[in-house]
């Protein structure tokens, strides 16, 4: 198999698409177990719920951080004012 600029592009059309599937849904499954450790922990008042919550919260801090200071930058910065 010889490497032209054709197999190069879909070599690399295919490894950017395969993080566009994957982080997406990592990040909607997330989002949506933290809700029910947050519900359970409000519903059931055990501390093992919050621990779990803030154990698998912590991680994702930076990525917020990140965010919001995207969100407060000039409009010229933005990439889709």
């Amino acid at each position: 198999m010889d490497t032209t600029a054709l197999l190069l592009s879909r070599l690399q059309f295919a490894f950017t698409i395969s993080f566009h599937i994957i982080f997406p849904a990592f990040s909607i499954g997330l989002a949506a177990w933290l809700t029910i450790l947050e519900a359970l922990h409000l519903t059931t008042d055990r501390p093992a719920y919050r621990v779990l919550f803030e154990f698998i919260r912590r991680p994702l801090r930076p990525n917020s951080r990140r965010g919001a200071k995207l969100s407060s930058a000039p409009q010229a910065l933005r990439a889709f004012p």
